[in-house]
């Protein structure tokens, strides 16, 4: 049975529906939070089908608490990006990391805040300000980290500000702490300390009484006690003793890796053939192609193009809007659009896309025609072959220019030998850019630091005269987020397998950049992992969202009966009626079955520990 059967079934049985009705939008979205509310209450009172989770989590240096929901992992700088306060006196750091908008960050669940330095900042006082899930004000403060980090015990949902009293020695930055990324579970059942050699140690899972009385929660050691706070919305896992080694947040300098950022020359950087990337004045340059490279591509005039040669006779005439050729004379005249005669020059090494519209009825005494583009030619075949454009119709094809461009511009050119007879006109003449992403790169070998595939960066950079299109960063060939407007930019970009910096415009990108920073993040996790803890969970019943609301709930039919009649009875007020003695009565009967399945206390998980068995089969636990 789905979901959507459970609900509407519930409806009909006190005729909040008929029994060919399906419930209207609003009924049914009130029907699905009820039953959500339901199974949330049936999990808390430990009626719902035990589903076990275990889960194997690195225990950290001197971490007595971790925080357990589905979330993302730590972050060292999500709320504020590495930074050197210096202005003296108290003062406010800038919260600009990536859970940053308009001055607040914002995690996805309630956390703890960690804050970590390049240098000796021990001395220093740190003042977190922020809301809880509920948007209660949070304030609280924290020692500074000695090139390391420090955490908060407090749990934020959002943080407004940071401030520190007094110039720091090193980078400061501000981040969110680990987190156990699986759903709040109903209760931990048991749990197993593993050490690095592989030994297990049987942690006992103790309840808040036991947790308060212990005098110093701080105790060093390898831990033997275990409690869970089911605190909402997110858990807290608190152990003890705490141990002194395990994973740990290592500090780097934060190297620049970008040489010439600045743009004082081009050295550095290369301008790949083909693009419209140009560095001058101190900055980073991209002028848009136009749609169309040449002018008076109908031949209306004889504007814009050029007829040379030495005939007395031209063989190329344009009139009528087209152009014909016939050759007669000696000598060959030639046809072509100059460089300064066109719309944009060519640029070198660059793809455009060549249309020839031929008119009915040509005479071909020759191989044909073909279009030189600064020295380069495109034929009517595939590029780099044989052919030519011999046939009246639209020929279009893809070429690409010279290394060096001829002043000529743009020329049609007839093949010779074999050229006495041939007549033909041109309609048209058409030079289009290929869109493609424009890539100004610097090079590994150019770079002032390596980068690491995998490690995380932050790129800076900024942004002036944008008036079209977008442009992105990518270090390694992993692309950063998409720019299209003025201002000063920094993001967090992970290194992909490649090693170069590049930044990427889109085809129709025209703007300027200047003062390219990337830097490596001066917190990184480190190993090896000293302890383990594995916990076996006791987790809720999955709700019912839209997602998942037409498929299989996966219980048992005394489990539908019961969550049907049930539902039933919680939904007859709200709509008005009274709720029928016979729903009642079924609800209470269908939910102690339920009491009485569930009567046995799950055993406990114990990991390595083999299974009992009975003449060779496994011995299992039956009710009833």
């Amino acid at each position: 049975m789905t979901g959507r059967q459970l609900i509407t079934s519930a409806l009909r049985a006190v005729n909040a529906i008929g029994s060919d009705e399906a419930p209207e939008y609003g009924m049914f979205e009130n029907a699905r939070e009820t039953l959500n509310l339901l199974l949330g209450s049936w999990s808390a009172e430990e009626l719902m089908p035990h589903h076990y989770s275990p889960v194997t989590i690195p225990l950290f240096a001197n971490t007595p608490n971790y925080t357990i929901n589905n979330g993302t992992a730590f972050d060292s700088d999500a709320i504020c990006l590495a930074q050197t306060p210096a202005a003296g006196g108290s003062q406010a750091l800038t919260i600009n990391g990536t859970l940053a908008s308009s001055g607040v960050a914002t995690t996805d669940v309630p956390r703890h805040v960690i804050i970590a330095s390049t240098a000796d900042d021990s001395a220093r006082t740190f003042t977190i300000v922020g809301t809880n899930d509920y948007g209660d004000k949070l304030t609280e403060v924290v020692s500074g980290p000695n090139t390391a980090t420090t955490r908060g015990l407090q749990r934020f949902k959002t943080v407004t500000s940071v401030t520190v009293d007094d110039d720091t020695a090193g980078a400061i930055s501000v981040g969110t702490d680990y987190i156990i990324n699986v759903r709040r579970p109903v209760k931990i059942v048991s749990a197993i300390l593993r050490d690095s050699d592989g030994y297990d140690a049987v942690i006992k899972v103790i309840d808040k009484n036991r947790y308060d009385e212990i005098g110093d929660k701080d105790e060093a050691g390898a831990p033997t006690k275990l409690y869970y706070d089911r605190v909402n919305p997110t858990g807290e896992v608190y152990i003890h003793p705490v141990p002194a080694t395990g994973v740990a947040l290592g500090i780097n300098t934060g190297t620049e890796c970008i040489s010439n950022g600045g743009f004082g020359s081009s050295t550095g950087w290369t301008l790949d053939g083909g693009t419209y990337w140009s560095i001058s004045g101190g900055q980073l340059i991209r002028t848009a192609p136009v749609s169309e490279m040449l002018n008076n591509t109908s031949f209306d005039t004889t504007g814009s193009w050029t007829i040379s040669g030495n005939g007395s006779q031209p063989d190329w005439v344009i009139s009528g809007g087209k152009v014909a050729f016939a050759q007669n004379g000696d000598t060959l005249e030639n046809l072509y659009q100059a460089t300064a005669d066109m719309v944009s020059a060519l640029q070198p090494l660059t793809q455009y896309t060549v249309t020839v519209v031929i008119e009915a009825g040509p005479v071909f005494t020759n191989s044909g025609l073909y279009i030189s583009l600064g020295a380069g030619s495109v034929n009517q075949g595939a590029a780099g072959t044989s052919s030519y454009i011999n046939t009246a119709g639209t020929h279009a094809e893809t070429v690409t220019t010279p290394a060096v461009i001829h002043a000529n511009g743009v020329w049609p050119l007839v093949q010779l030998p074999g050229l006495s007879g041939t007549q033909f006109s041109i309609l048209s003449l058409s030079v289009t850019p290929v869109d493609a992403d424009d890539t100004v790169t610097q090079l590994d070998a150019d770079l002032a630091a390596s980068f690491v595939p995998g490690d995380k960066y932050t790129v800076t950079f900024d942004t002036e005269d944008v008036t079209d299109g977008t442009v992105s960063p990518a270090i390694g060939g992993t692309s950063g987020p998409a720019v299209s407007w003025n201002d000063s930019h920094s993001f967090e970009v992970t290194c992909g397998v490649g090693a170069d910096f590049e930044l990427v415009a889109s085809s129709d990108f025209t703007g300027k950049v200047d003062n390219v920073s990337v830097s490596d993040l001066p917190y990184s996790t480190l190993t090896p992992v000293d302890y383990q803890l594995i916990m076996d969970l006791w987790l809720p019943f999955v709700e019912i969202d839209a997602a998942n609301v037409d498929d299989d709930i996966g219980l048992p039919g005394e489990y539908l009966l019961a969550l049907r009649w049930n539902l039933a009875a919680e939904l007859v007020p709200e709509y008005g009626k009274e709720v029928l003695p016979y729903v009642i009565i079924r609800a209470r009967q269908t939910k102690d079955t339920i009491k009485m399945l569930n009567g046995i206390i799950p055993k406990k998980f114990n990991a390595g520990r083999p299974v009992p068995s009975i003449n060779g089969q496994p011995a299992i636990t039956r009710i009833g």
